[in-house]
C-alpha cells in the first residue's frame, strides 16, 4: 500500500492478487492497519480467502481458476479429453496445420535471453493497440518489473518465460512466476499474424504435457471468464472484492469512484471509453 489518499497495492497494474504480507497465523484489525500504513481507504481485488481479517469488508466474492488436480498427468488429459473434445480436436488440427506452414513445433520452458522477452512486449503491445486496452508496456517500471522477473530463478521464486516455435519461428510465448511446484501464469502473448491458429493455446497444451516432468503441480489461471480458463481449468480458489475504510471523505470518494466503474461495466461502455481515451492521447 502506498501513502497518498489513493492506495496501491504493491505491483500496482501488475498485481494479481491482494492481501497483507503477513505470516498466516497472523491476527489483526483491518481498519486497525490501515490507519497504522496512513491510509484513509484501501481497495481490494482478487484477496486471498485464508485472510479472515477482511472477511467484514468484502462486498463479493468470484472464482480464481486453476489446474489443480493431476496437472500434466495421465488422468488430467483423460478428464480434458472427456470435457472438450471438440475443441481439443480443433487444436490438435491447427497444430497440424502450423506444422505444415512453418515446421514442427517445440516447447522451450524457460528461456533467459532478454531478446526472447522483447518479442513478448512486442505481440502484447501490438493487441494492446488493436484492443483499445490499456498499453501499460508504455510504462518504464512495467517493462523493468518484467525483466527482472525473467531473470529471477531462486527456489521460492522464479521467472518462467516460455517459448513455442514452429520450426525456428517463434509463434508464442509466456511470461509466468513459480514457486516451487505452483506456476502462476501472467503475461501471454502471441503472434497476431497467426493467430488463426490459435498458437497461445498451443503453448498451454505443450506446456501441460511437460508439467509434471518440470515438477509443476498446480497452475493458477487467475480471475475473469475467458474461455481459455474454462477449458483448461479444473479448479477454483475463492477470492474476495472489496474495500477497508476510515470515515472520512476520501472514503465517501472512493465509493463514488466504485459505483461509478460499476455502472459503465454494466452499461457495457467500458471499451468504447477506453479506445475514446487512446485517440484523445494520440491527437
Amino acid at each position: 500500500m502506498s501513502r497518498n489518499s489513493r492506495p496501491t497495492t504493491i505491483g500496482s497494474i501488475l498485481c494479481d492478487f491482494h492481501g497483507a504480507i503477513v505470516p498466516l497465523e497472523a491476527t489483526f484489525d483491518a481498519r486497525r492497519l490501515i490507519r497504522a500504513c496512513g491510509l484513509k481507504t484501501w481497495e481490494f481485488h482478487s484477496l486471498i480467502g485464508a485472510q479472515a481479517a477482511f472477511v467484514p469488508c468484502h462486498r463479493s466474492r468470484e472464482d480464481s481458476w486453476q489446474i489443480d488436480r493431476g496437472v500434466g498427468g495421465e488422468s488430467y488429459v483423460r478428464e480434458l479429453e472427456n470435457r472438450h473434445r471438440s475443441t481439443l480436436k480443433r487444436i490438435r488440427r491447427k497444430t497440424r496445420k502450423l506444422e505444415r506452414l512453418h515446421g514442427a513445433i517445440r516447447l522451450e520452458v524457460h528461456s533467459s535471453n532478454p531478446a526472447d522477452l522483447e518479442i513478448l512486449f512486442h505481440w502484447k503491445s501490438d493487441r494492446h493497440a488493436r484492443t483499445g486496452a490499456v498499453e501499460i508496456l508504455k510504462l518504464d517500471w512495467v517493462r523493468q518489473v518484467l525483466r527482472a522477473t525473467q531473470q529471477a530463478q531462486t527456489n521460492g521464486y522464479a521467472g518462467m518465460l516460455t517459448l513455442l516455435y514452429a520450426g525456428e519461428r517463434p509463434v508464442s510465448a509466456h511470461l509466468g512466476m513459480r514457486s516451487g511446484p505452483v506456476l502462476h501464469s501472467w503475461f501471454p502473448a502471441y503472434d497476431p499474424a497467426l493467430a488463426a491458429v490459435s498458437p497461445g493455446l498451443i503453448l498451454m497444451l505443450e506446456l501441460l504435457r511437460r508439467a509434471e516432468a518440470e515438477g509443476i503441480a498446480r497452475i493458477g489461471l487467475g480471475v475473469g471468464d475467458y474461455p481459455f480458463k474454462r477449458l483448461f481449468a479444473n479448479g477454483s480458489a475463492s477470492v474476495a472484492v472489496g474495500s477497508v475504510e476510515r470515515v472520512s471523505l476520501a472514503a465517501g470518494a472512493a465509493r463514488a469512484r466504485r459505483t461509478t466503474r460499476s455502472v459503465v461495466r454494466r452499461t457495457g461502455i467500458a471499451p468504447k471509453l477506453r479506445t475514446a481515451a487512446r485517440r484523445l492521447r494520440e491527437r
